[in-house]
C-alpha cells in the first residue's frame, strides 16, 4: 500500500482543485471505497477527506510564501471553493489566517 499511497498522493498534489470524492480516490487505486478509508486511516492517520484537506494545506503553505500570488488564486488552486472556506480551514489547522501565515512568513526572511 505505501507504493500506491504515494501515487495517490502525487495525483492528489497535481490536481488539488479538483474536487475529489473518496470513492475517486478509491478507484484510482483499484479499492472499494471500504477497504480505502481503513487503509488510508491505517496509513495516515486521517479518514481520506481528512488526508486531501492536509495536503491541500500543505501546498497553501508554499504558495503563501510567494507573495505575488493572490489568497484567492490560493485557495482556488489548492481546492477550496471560496477564499472564505479556505482561510477558516487553514485557520483551524494551522492557528493563523492565511494573510497572517503569509505576513509573518514574509517579515522573516
Amino acid at each position: 500500500f505505501p507504493k500506491t499511497f504515494m501515487a495517490l498522493e502525487q495525483a492528489l498534489r497535481q490536481n488539488l482543485s479538483h474536487q475529489w470524492s473518496v470513492e475517486e480516490m478509491a478507484a484510482f487505486v483499484g479499492m472499494g471505497t471500504t477497504l480505502f478509508n481503513e487503509k488510508v486511516k491505517t496509513y495516515s492517520g486521517f479518514s481520506p477527506l481528512s488526508y486531501l484537506i492536509n495536503i491541500r494545506i500543505s501546498e497553501a503553505i508554499k504558495l503563501l510564501k510567494r507573495p505575488e500570488i493572490s489568497l484567492t488564486d490560493i485557495a482556488l488552486d489548492t481546492g477550496f471553493y471560496s477564499s472564505q472556506h479556505f482561510s477558516t480551514t487553514f485557520k483551524k489547522l494551522t492557528g493563523y489566517r492565511p494573510s497572517e501565515f503569509r505576513k509573518n512568513h514574509l517579515q522573516r526572511k
